[in-house]
């Protein structure tokens, strides 16, 4: 089994991985937050890399000032040259997706390696990802799998599934599933939804482990919870199959609607499948539950 991963690999190199300000509790001002840019600047006669690291965060998510990703690059270029890891990650990110200056994977790479070397997790999987997609360096997949490695031994789920993922395609490592489906849990476990899912798909197929579709419906389902929408329609398949679970036509339709409700087309066709073995009570039914479904992770 070869997993593709291109477009998941794209999303997880963009600034999701950018942390966000948590205590900003220190710099408030009697006169409330408006002053807290003021604040900030003033404390920069003191260099405090973390400092200009918190106000490239708030620049780059728009956190009680207008978002603004050329300040934030600027910002957490400060940082960066201070050898302040997080900024010097961060800073990697806008040189990659190109936020605030324009992009240069080059630029990305070497920010990306001098974090890594500090041993910054986050960097250290960017670092692994651009060797994987072959951006600001030659493809390599064996330099991928190191970086990989450094960050998901340091508890990163991103890294440790990844990492899975050359293990179960054979790239930069030996083929080997036992140890996709090591590190696909050990994300999974993080609540990682490509992981669980992947996790679920390796009992549903008893690749690197027993065959057990109880734990295949059970990863399965932590990742279709979590809107990842090939566990909504291989949960919907499970229960439609009775594969570790009994059947039931309204959870299958349930699951393969909702599969269908993000455009999903395997998702749609296998519930016209369903929804022919069933009654219009039971089609209502499942149509109430994924109704529900859905308002319930509006509110």
């Amino acid at each position: 089994m070869r997993l593709i991963i291109g477009l998941v690999l794209v999303m997880l190199a963009l600034p999701a991985f950018a942390h966000k300000v948590t205590d900003k509790s220190k710099f408030y001002t009697s006169a409330g937050y408006a002053k807290t840019v003021k604040a900030f600047k003033q404390s920069l006669k003191k260099r405090y890399a973390v400092e200009r690291f918190n106000l490239g965060v708030m620049y780059d998510q728009g956190q009680d000032v207008p978002q603004d990703y050329g300040k934030a690059a600027r910002w957490y270029k400060k940082a960066a040259e201070q050898g302040y890891a997080r900024a010097q990650n961060n800073l990697g990110v806008k040189y990659q997706a190109g936020q605030g200056v324009k992009q240069d994977h080059k630029q990305a790479v070497y920010w990306y390696r001098k974090s890594a070397k500090r041993g910054y997790s986050v960097a250290q999987c960017n670092l692994g990802l651009m060797y994987d997609l072959g951006q600001g360096v030659p493809q390599d997949f064996k330099q991928a799998a190191h970086w990989y490695e450094k960050s998901a031994k340091r508890g990163y789920a991103a890294a440790q599934f990844l990492l899975g993922v050359l293990y179960a395609n054979g790239d930069g490592v030996a083929q080997d599933y036992s140890q996709a489906v090591h590190w696909y849990k050990k994300a999974a476990e993080q609540g990682y939804a490509e992981a669980q899912f992947m996790l679920g798909a390796m009992y549903a197929n008893g690749e690197g482990t027993q065959q057990d579709h109880l734990q295949a419906r059970h990863w399965y389902e932590q990742a279709a919870m979590q809107r990842y929408v090939m566990a909504q329609n291989n949960l919907g398949v499970m229960y439609w199959q009775g594969k570790g679970v009994e059947v039931n036509y309204v959870e299958a339709h349930k699951w393969l609607s909702l599969a269908e409700a993000q455009g999903n087309e395997v998702g749609k066709n296998n519930r016209e499948q369903v929804a022919a073995r069933m009654t219009a009570a039971q089609i209502e039914q499942a149509q109430q539950l994924s109704d529900a479904w859905l308002k319930a992770r509006k509110e």
